[in-house]
């Protein structure tokens, strides 16, 4: 393990990966950590203070950490950034020890830590070891250290308090390595972790009792550690797939396990958005590479390879994945930008519009450059494409998304007169690709097209943004190729909102045997058993509600209908579902 954690520090960035992972090793170790990273208020050089007794020590002191990432070399010494490691040495000295100090921790001895990932290059050693030697020689009179704390050294602390055999036994350390050495076979290595993920994150302890929270931090932060080596690989060797799964799980199984709807620890939140960080950076590779195939036309097909079937299902995970991400960056943004990070940083705002409009543009591309995205095989495709169309209408592509959606209707309505091809529920692999050939037999056909949520779903869409044509588009489809389907829509109940997280024993409702000749009766209907279904909202759904759309898709669930009503004019505020409120501020994140 200590081959595999030491060189992952020395590449991990500052924020937030390294900084979380140190006040997680230093609460692990009994100190009581009051200072955490911020972005936003100033922090004199310090990015974490603690105090406690450091192992090896006899009393209590004040420990004083500046963060760097990787190895301290000349240019991050004192080459002139703000960022710099001697700058942030000086600050501490000059503000920091005279007027930071807490009142009741006066007069305890300072440990000054310069801690790094990486390693004091040689070329310039001499200068750290002759400043440190300096600041301790000008405050001898008061007890005040300076060391480094570097990669070696934080990985030999990281394998006695999180890596020890009691809480990391052999069987997790060969999963784990059987993961790393199967990243180019992404089932392969969804499969190891899923057999490593319950092993880490114990519910119980030995003796058979439940985990206190205290506990079940310290298992996250294990998992975290080794998510990050993975995460870190799996870039280096570009194999993505794999590791995007787990991590998507990961994140979703975090928020039930860690219990935030009824323990909103810090420490937890912190753990959160550590495990939020890694999603965020394996996504955006994903995204940098997808975007070199949305441009040209095929390209994605020729990409993906096989037959018509697998480029179909592939294509539209593809579009479900970028359309979280998107909506991850635009909460995201919000989040920061309600936090006052943002305030007068036009680098961080023009990061995320830029990141914000490459997904839309990704989306676009792919969508206009494949003829695949016209012609959904599956009934739960449409998961997909309502997500796209959440995410393109908020960023002000809606007449896109609009002649799309015309499109898909058109698509395949044209696809019933020939009879193949069409959406369907219940068809096998095989099935599928002899559907997208040849006619269905009528038994196959029946069973094929008992129920669906496709139309009524995409009709639910149209009303709430008054998509007229489309709406008609739909109703005169189903009248003519699929008059004795089933239209339904599903709704989340109580017991499930919990288990989403679980990523198991998700069941719901349906309302069925929908009809879309009303269009204002259809509309009723569905609000009325929006007001009826209303649940209490998981942490997850209210702060983070792109992973809340993932937890479905993870479980093999549509979207609740009650998600869609977002901004519809027909509809009182107070009679909206729960979780309106949260995507809803999206639409006015994505206007802005």
């Amino acid at each position: 393990m200590k081959l595999i954690v030491e060189p992952y520090l020395q590449e991990l960035g500052e924020r937030p990966e390294l900084e979380n992972l140190v006040v997680s090793l230093l609460e692990k170790m009994g100190l009581d950590v009051y200072v955490v990273p911020q972005k936003g208020p100033r922090q004199y050089g310090v990015d974490v203070a603690a105090v406690g007794i450091w192992p090896g020590d006899t009393c209590e002191a004040v420990h004083l950490l500046t963060i760097k990432a990787g190895d301290i070399k000349r240019k991050n010494w004192d080459s002139g950034g703000v960022e710099d490691v001697r700058p942030s040495l000086n600050e501490i000295e000059d503000v920091y020890l005279t007027q930071r100090i807490r009142p009741q921790d006066k007069g305890k001895p300072v440990k000054v830590y310069i801690c790094c990932g990486g390693r004091v290059c040689q070329e310039i050693d001499g200068n750290v070891t002759a400043y440190m030697t300096k600041m301790i020689k000008r405050h001898e009179h008061d007890r005040l250290s300076v060391s480094v704390l570097d990669g070696p050294r934080l990985t030999s602390l990281l394998m006695q308090y999180l890596f020890d055999e009691r809480t990391f036994v052999s069987g997790d350390q060969s999963l784990l390595k059987r993961c790393l050495a199967t990243l180019d076979e992404p089932d392969l290595v969804e499969r190891y972790f899923l057999e490593f993920l319950p092993s880490v994150l114990r519910e119980k302890s030995n003796s058979g009792n439940p985990l206190p929270l205290s506990s079940k931090m310290d298992c996250c932060c294990r998992l975290l550690l080794c998510l990050g080596v993975l995460v870190q690989q799996a870039l280096k060797v570009k194999h993505l797939e794999g590791v995007f799964r787990i991590v998507e799980r990961s994140v979703v199984y975090l928020f039930g396990y860690l219990s935030l709807d009824s323990t909103r620890s810090e420490r937890a939140i912190r753990q959160i958005f550590s495990a939020v960080s890694l999603y965020d950076r394996i996504a955006l590779s994903y995204l940098e590479n997808l975007e070199k195939l949305s441009d040209k036309q095929y390209l994605f097909a020729l990409a993906v390879g096989g037959n018509e079937v697998d480029v179909n299902l592939c294509f539209f995970n593809v579009l479900a994945r970028m359309a979280e991400y998107g909506i991850f960056l635009l909460g995201y943004y919000r989040h920061v930008e309600n936090a006052g990070i943002t305030n007068g940083n036009k680098d961080l705002e023009n990061d995320f519009c830029d990141r914000i409009n490459c997904v839309a543009d990704c989306l676009c591309g792919l969508i206009n450059n494949n003829t695949v995205a016209r012609q959904p095989l599956q009934d739960s495709q449409h998961y997909a494409i309502l997500l796209t169309l959440l995410f393109l209408r908020n960023v002000g592509r809606e007449k896109f998304a609009h002649d799309w959606a015309l499109t898909i209707v058109r698509t395949i309505g044209n696809m019933f007169c020939v009879n193949k091809g069409y959406p369907t529920i219940s068809l096998s692999y095989e099935d599928l690709l002899g559907h997208v050939e040849e006619s269905l037999s009528k038994e196959k056909q029946k069973q094929a097209l008992r129920s669906g949520e496709l139309y009524p779903s995409l009709a639910l869409f149209a009303i709430l943004y008054k998509w007229e044509d489309v709406y008609d588009a739909i109703k005169k489809l189903v009248k003519e190729h699929v008059p004795n389907m089933s239209l339904q829509l599903w709704f989340i109940d109580e017991e499930d909102m919990q288990n989403l997280c679980k990523l198991h024993g998700v069941n719901g409702h349906q309302l069925c045997y929908i009809n879309l000749e009303n269009k204002d009766e259809f509309s009723k209907i569905v609000q009325l058993e929006c007001e009826s279904s209303k649940v209490k909202m998981t942490f997850m759904a209210s702060f983070c509600p792109s992973f809340f759309f993932v937890a479905c898709r993870l479980n093999a669930v549509p979207v609740p209908a009650s998600v869609w009503f977002l901004h519809n004019d027909d509809v009182e505020e107070t009679t909206r579902h729960p979780l309106v409120t949260s995507v809803g501020d999206l639409n006015d994140s994505g206007k802005e």
